[in-house]
């Protein structure tokens, strides 16, 4: 599972240089101690990506590395266009991975109700009704990784609640990377 993680990563990196050169990731070894793997020179420079990651209650840091010389031809790439006269730049749509079906997102779905103090909510007990505005169930926020995704609206489809989505906010399109018109 942590090889695909890592595979996931390499090749979302390797795509950001596609306009200068095709990469193809390749892990060639994993361990605990860089210094069993034989990918270099002893002495060559690494450039290192580091980053905490967390898998359920575990987590610690996860290090990348990858040899300094091998990103020579795509520096040279990089530092030849910016020599030349910039072209117009294509936007490449992100491309969809079968493994991204199983990543898990923390969706919820809530409304901007009401305030009350600190003794109202202290006070609250079980069977107290709270009365809300009906208007309420047609500006429902779908939030996706904390963010406020979508405005909606709740209702049922048979005996199921469900959400309709009425409205896309523009922060989210960076999330999600879709347009909508």
């Amino acid at each position: 599972m942590v090889e695909d993680f890592n595979l996931i990563i390499l090749e979302e990196w390797c795509k950001q240089w596609d306009s200068i050169k095709k990469l193809n990731p390749v892990i060639i070894g994993t361990e605990t101690t860089g210094k069993f793997l034989q990918t270099s020179p002893p002495h060559a420079m690494m450039l290192i990506l580091s980053m905490e990651a967390s898998f359920g209650d575990v987590s610690g840091p996860l290090r990348i590395s990858v040899p300094y010389y091998t990103m020579e031809p795509v520096l040279s790439g990089l530092l030849s266009q910016t020599n030349t006269p910039s072209k117009v730049k294509q936007t490449v749509s992100p491309k969809w991975h079968e493994i991204y079906d199983q990543i898990p997102v923390d969706v919820s779905i809530e409304w901007d109700a009401f305030e009350l103090s600190v003794r109202d909510l202290l006070n609250l007990e079980v069977d107290d009704v709270i009365e809300l505005n009906p208007e309420i169930i047609s500006k429902t926020k779908a939030r996706i990784e904390d963010r406020t995704c979508f405005i909606g609206e709740v209702g049922l489809t048979g005996d199921q609640v469900a959400y309709q989505v009425n409205e896309c906010m523009s922060e989210s399109l960076n999330l999600i990377g879709k347009s909508y018109g």
